[in-house]
């Protein structure tokens, strides 16, 4: 609302500056109470109809409320515009989340179908599991029949080499006795062809029998034979040399004939009869020699019988040392397959053993299987021994196609049965496990822990802690830079720590 005010009036000079303004003001208050009272008068009935007393408390109060009114909308407007701005927002964040659950929901409905179909998958896999499980099951019992069909065909395997030991012994014993038999077969022979020689050179008449003839006795065959054939006396050998064996055919092919003698002494083999024969060849060969002698007959035999008995004595005596080197040669040659049987068959029984033990565990609480097999049975310290070792869940293999763990397992398994059979004060291994897994570590290390007592110790040499974390006690090598050499620590069961 706009009031028609005077306009106010000129400035005055500046000399009567005070003075004017005095004026001034004092005509700007009249002019402001005649616009007042001019106000009064125009607005009376219109402040009167609102319950004012003047228009200038209807202005304070009402521009005062109008302001506050336009405030109000303002913030009003504001709050709608705001609460707009939301709806829109909102409107939308729910056309988003609209669109959203449809996509969810076809995601939901997609992975219903597909978890409907690894229902069935999964079920099919479950049958098969169950299958495989009974595979498992089956082949696992066939397994177990294998390796007890294993221990089986070892056992007699073994039983065979020992019947074979057997039948090898028992074959040296024939041989000796057949060896002893032909040396008394060729004792018998040189004194029956001693007698025949004699007789033949004493021209003395033997009753033979038919087809038989001192004139097929050749009277140096025997030296002969011995000159010829130098191997002769090679008595390692049971069967007679060919030369020996002509001889022996021809003194069977002359035969005396003893149906002239009594029957008695046919019978008669004591040594009373022998004497009493002998006694009485004495006294004919005195009768005989009484007679006059064929002196060039004589002096033959004479040349012969000790060209013959020094022979004879030369032979026996060779004959006697050669026997007695053979006898010693085969008591050594016996001894030595003893001491090694007997390492072999306790290393045998140990091995597979030692093998289980380093091989079982929950899964396979059998373990492996080892043995070893003499490739000559006869003299075994004369050829190879296989060994074979067949770890866990694997069949039969050649040990070059073993992994390297394996090889270890099964080298240790050696080494650990060979010292079993002449034990060592003290057992030094250096990093034996560097091959081996840490499951493999653990079986040594509960082995060698297992095994370690008063009267074998355990030196091991290890970088893995799961090893030596089993010892009884550590010692650990280090080097002094300020001593420049190398010193060692101790640690004791006890926790004693000393340098």
């Amino acid at each position: 609302m706009n009031f028609l005010r005077h306009p106010p009036p000129p400035p005055p000079p500046p000399r009567k500056t005070n003075a004017a303004l005095e004026t001034c003001k004092a005509a700007i208050a009249r002019a402001t109470d005649a616009i007042r009272a001019c106000e009064r008068s125009v607005f009376a009935s219109f402040c009167k109809r609102i319950g004012v007393d003047t228009i200038e408390d209807y202005e304070r109060t009402q521009l005062k409320a109008s302001q506050e009114d336009a405030d109000r909308r303002v913030e009003i407007t504001t709050h709608i515009a705001t609460l707009d701005s939301q709806h829109d927002f909102e409107t939308q964040k729910h056309a988003q989340t609209t669109a959203r659950l449809e996509t969810l929901k076809a995601a939901i409905a997609s992975d219903a179908d597909t978890l409907e179909g690894l229902a069935d998958s999964l079920a099919v896999l479950e049958a098969d599991a169950e299958a495989r499980q009974k595979e498992i099951e089956e082949m696992g019992a066939k397994l177990d029949a294998v390796r007890d069909e294993g221990k089986e065909r070892a056992a007699a395997v073994s039983n065979a080499l020992k019947e074979v030991a057997r039948v090898g012994k028992e074959w040296d014993a024939v041989a000796k006795a057949v060896a002893a038999k032909e040396s008394e077969i060729d004792k018998h022979c040189a004194e029956k062809f001693s007698i025949l020689r004699r007789c033949k050179l004493e021209e003395i008449e033997l009753p033979l029998l038919s087809g038989a003839s001192l004139d097929n006795l050749v009277l140096d065959e025997m030296e002969r034979s011995e000159a010829t054939d130098p191997d002769a006396m090679d008595f390692d050998s049971a069967e007679p040399t060919s030369t020996q064996s002509q001889t022996r055919a021809r003194l069977q092919r002359i035969a005396v004939d003893f149906s002239s003698l009594d029957d008695n002494l046919r019978e008669d083999r004591s040594d009373r009869i022998e004497l009493e024969l002998t006694d009485a060849i004495t006294a004919l060969s005195a009768e005989i020699d009484r007679m006059a002698p064929n002196m060039r007959a004589v002096d033959r035999l004479d040349e012969v019988e000790n060209k013959l008995r020094a022979t004879a004595e030369e032979f026996d005596a060779a004959r006697r040392e050669a026997r007695t080197a053979k006898d010693k040669f085969n008591a050594v040659k016996q001894q030595r397959y003893d001491l090694f049987y007997r390492a072999y068959q306790h290393i045998s029984d140990k091995i597979d053993e030692i093998y289980k033990e380093l091989t079982r565990s929950r899964t396979f609480p059998i373990g492996g299987t080892a043995y070893l097999s003499l490739n000559s049975p006869d003299e075994p310290y004369l050829d190879d021994i296989s060994y074979s070792a067949i770890p866990p869940t694997k069949t039969y293999r050649s040990m070059d196609t073993l992994s390297g763990g394996e090889k270890t397992i099964a080298a240790l398994a050696l080494l650990f049965a060979i010292h079993s059979f002449k034990p060592a004060p003290f057992f030094v291994l250096d990093e034996v496990d560097a091959a081996l897994d840490a499951v493999n570590v653990a079986k040594l290390a509960a082995y060698v822990r297992g095994h370690a007592a008063d009267g074998t110790q355990f030196i091991v040499i290890s970088l893995k802690a799961a090893f030596y974390e089993k010892a009884h006690g550590l010692v650990g090598v280090y080097r002094d830079l300020e001593e420049g050499s190398s010193r060692c620590l101790t640690l004791d069961v006890e926790g004693r720590f000393e340098e």
